[in-house]
């Protein structure tokens, strides 16, 4: 049986929660980042991480939904989304590039 998938709601509740979480971190690195203390220094680190890891997160996400699952009409997306399904979903399945660089074009 096939899921769903997450409802739209469920989409920009994550997106507004993950801006809520890095907010403050971004905005309390960008009052200290023009002190020279090692403090600031690695505050200002660590917030440019966290804050990296998580919007990475949510556009991985998306990459993975929409144009590994649901493209289907560029060339490009195609041959990533048949290479995608054949080594992350059927994992037995053999990868032949060169045949489907020439069934897609």
């Amino acid at each position: 049986m096939a899921t769903k998938g997450p409802s739209p709601l469920r989409i920009v509740l994550v997106v507004l929660g993950v801006l809520v979480c890095i907010s403050p971190l971004v905005l309390l690195a960008n009052l200290i980042a023009n002190q020279p203390t090692p403090f600031a220094i690695v505050f200002s680190l660590f917030a440019g991480v966290i804050s990296t890891f998580f919007v990475a997160s949510i556009v991985e996400w998306f990459v993975h939904r929409y144009a590994m699952h649901k493209s289907k009409r560029l060339p490009l997306f195609r041959i990533a989304t048949e290479l995608h399904h054949k080594a992350h979903h059927k994992p037995n399945s053999s990868l032949n590039l060169n045949q489907l660089i020439v069934l897609q074009f």
